[in-house]
């Protein structure tokens, strides 16, 4: 056997392996998220997700800084400007405090509702956990 059949057999044995991981991954069942609950505040604002019972925070709910958000439009902006979380941030200590308000938001304390497939709960989190 020569060098360029071998290299012919690397090659398609590296592309089924690809397809056979990408076909598994389209099959294979997700971690959830799409079943997760929406959680509002009681003023009915969307301010996260409940996953396994516990609550992670949608970064827009923060409202600690004026958020913009990133979009290819204007990703050749101000080079001062740098973009996480799906947000622009025009420095360091605006981010900071974006992530401070976001961790705070993560331990909320409250009444929430809850709201599965169209259907709404009134419910209660104490540190970020369901109660």
């Amino acid at each position: 056997m020569g060098k360029g059949v071998i290299k012919g057999i690397g090659v398609a044995l590296v592309v089924l392996g690809l397809v056979s991981v990408g076909v598994a991954a389209l099959v294979a069942p997700s971690d959830g998220l799409e079943a997760a609950a929406r959680v509002r505040d009681p003023k009915g604002q969307e301010i996260g997700v409940m996953v396994n019972g516990q609550f992670r925070p949608h970064p827009g709910a923060v409202q600690s800084v004026m958020l913009v958000p990133c979009s290819p439009a204007i990703d050749h902006g101000p080079i001062w400007a740098f973009c996480r979380d799906g947000f622009y941030f025009s420095n360091v200590f605006a981010y900071r405090k974006y992530v401070s308000a976001k961790r705070s938001l993560a331990q909320y304390t409250g009444p929430v509702i809850i709201e599965v497939s169209g259907r709404q709960n009134q419910s209660f989190l104490k540190d970020g956990w369901l109660q």
